[in-house]
C-alpha cells in the first residue's frame, strides 16, 4: 500500500497546528504562534520623559504588568540594552531597572525585537545580525507574559 506524504493544517484553541504524516504512518505536530500573537517592536521614535536609574533614555515596548514594562534603554548614544523597568511614572520616584539582556552585546538604533510564527524571539540589529535569541523555533512554545514579578516569559501550549 502507497500513502503519500500530507500536511494537514489546523486551528485549535486559537494556535495553528500542523501535522504531517509519513510513508511509515508516523506523524509529527507542530505548534505556531498564531498571527495575532506574533510582533515586531524596533527601537527609534521619542525617549521616555521620566527619571529612571543611571539617567537612562529609554523607549517602553508595549509589553507590561502591573509595575513592568519591557524597554530599550541606554545609558551610552546608539548603545541599547533591552530591560524591564520597574516602577508607577505616575509619582516623582525614580524609576529602576529590574533585569537587563544583552548588557555585553549592545544593539543600535532601530534593532527589532521580534516573536515569530516558528516560535522564536529574537533580538537583531538593523542589520538583521542576531544580538540575542531564545532558540525556541519550532519547540511548542506559543506565547510570553511579562509576569507581575518581573520575569519575562515564554509558555508552551
Amino acid at each position: 500500500m502507497k500513502i503519500d506524504l500530507k500536511t494537514i493544517n489546523k486551528k485549535h484553541l486559537g494556535q495553528d497546528i500542523q501535522v504531517q504524516f509519513d510513508k511509515k504512518l508516523d506523524f509529527v505536530i507542530n505548534l505556531y504562534v498564531s498571527q495575532s500573537h506574533t510582533f515586531k517592536y524596533t527601537n527609534q521614535c521619542n525617549f521616555g520623559e521620566y527619571i529612571t536609574e543611571y539617567n537612562a533614555k529609554y523607549r517602553l515596548l508595549d509589553i507590561y504588568a502591573s509595575i513592568f514594562t519591557l524597554c530599550f534603554y541606554n545609558t551610552t548614544p546608539n548603545a541599547f540594552t533591552l530591560g524591564s523597568l520597574m516602577g508607577n511614572p505616575n509619582s516623582e520616584s525614580i524609576l529602576r531597572w529590574v533585569w537587563a539582556t544583552n548588557r555585553n552585546r549592545p544593539i543600535p538604533e532601530n534593532a527589532t525585537l521580534t516573536f515569530s510564527c516558528n516560535n522564536n524571539l529574537i533580538l537583531a540589529n538593523a542589520n538583521g545580525r542576531v544580538a540575542r535569541q531564545t532558540n525556541t523555533a519550532n519547540k511548542g512554545v506559543v506565547g510570553l507574559k511579562h509576569l507581575n514579578n518581573g520575569d519575562f516569559v515564554l509558555y508552551n501550549a
